[in-house]
């Protein structure tokens, strides 16, 4: 994540605007795409 420059609000964010989750305990796994996207896996 700090390689990347990623924080845990950019992957909160992402996971509101695709998934409509509002914890991070409900991601399983935050995937950062080569297009800078992030997807986002629910548990």
């Amino acid at each position: 994540m700090k390689k990347a420059r990623v924080g845990g609000d950019d992957i909160l964010m992402a996971a509101r605007e695709s998934q409509e989750l509002e914890r991070m305990e409900q991601i399983k796994y935050a995937v950062l795409e080569r297009s800078g996207g992030i997807l986002i896996i629910p548990k």
